[in-house]
């Protein structure tokens, strides 16, 4: 098995070793098969925090949980910036922003700009709005600029999507997914759990979380080898049933 995805990595960097290896795990496997296989382990294999951000998102399948990762990236890099903030302190007294021309400077500084600063403090949601700056709408501009939203991957098939269900990580059959989907008891949705609704962080104004603490991190990372054990067990009992393996006397 391959490392996860370090805190500090680029994402671009650990994408491509990362599909490497899972092509070269998959080998004679079908194309559905990869693509399922990516999709599941890319969700285990990111850093708690980008984890946590991509599981709030929901995406169908690996080419959607790309994008919700690269976004967000770029939404954390955002705010991280010293420059970047300073940019962005310029305009906020503006009657009307031009998200356009500021998402394009500031995917210049992006660029051109690869030391951290240290971070500042976190902005609270409420601050977000007040402040007059759509951190989220930023986020997605900017991304755009930088070409990470338009990248094609060459496992995605969208008339195949067309043609099929769409793959959620949580899976309501049990050949697809052997130990059940998840309903979150807050939305009644499948695909997360109550301390991750979207809904219910909207319902109590903290739908953009700025921080988590090492408490959660901790969590997070629980609950990814929690999943991960409970994908190696499905393995160990398809060979098993399969005949591949002998069951344990």
């Amino acid at each position: 098995m391959m490392e996860r995805k370090l805190e500090n990595e680029e994402l671009s960097y650990f994408i491509d070793r990362f599909e490497k290896m899972v092509k070269q795990a998959t080998s004679g496997l079908t194309d559905a098969e990869v693509k399922r296989k990516l999709f599941e382990e890319f969700m285990l294999k990111l850093d708690p925090e980008l984890a946590f951000h991509v599981r709030m998102a929901e995406p169908a399948d690996y080419s959607r949980a790309l994008e919700a990762a690269r976004k967000t990236e770029v939404l954390l890099k955002l705010k991280k910036m010293d420059n970047a903030k300073a940019t962005i302190a310029t305009v906020q007294v503006e009657p009307n922003i031009d998200y356009e021309e500021l998402a394009s400077r500031i995917a210049d500084m992006l660029q051109n700009d690869n030391q951290q600063s240290p971070e500042p403090p976190a902005m609270s949601h409420e601050e977000e709005q007040t402040d007059g700056i759509n951190i989220e709408r930023l986020a997605d501009l900017v991304a755009e600029r930088l070409g990470l939203m338009e990248e094609e991957d060459e496992f995605y098939d969208e008339e195949e999507e067309e043609q099929n269900e769409p793959e959620g990580y949580y899976r309501d059959s049990p050949d697809q997914y052997p130990y059940g989907p998840k309903l979150c008891y807050y939305c009644n949705q499948p695909g997360h759990i109550q301390r991750n609704c979207y809904v219910k962080m909207r319902d109590e104004g903290n739908l953009y979380p700025d921080q988590i603490n090492a408490v959660e991190v901790s969590r997070l990372e629980l609950e990814n080898e929690l999943e991960m054990l409970k994908a190696e067990n499905h393995r160990l009992g398809e060979n098993i049933r399969k005949g591949r393996l002998q069951k344990p006397q």
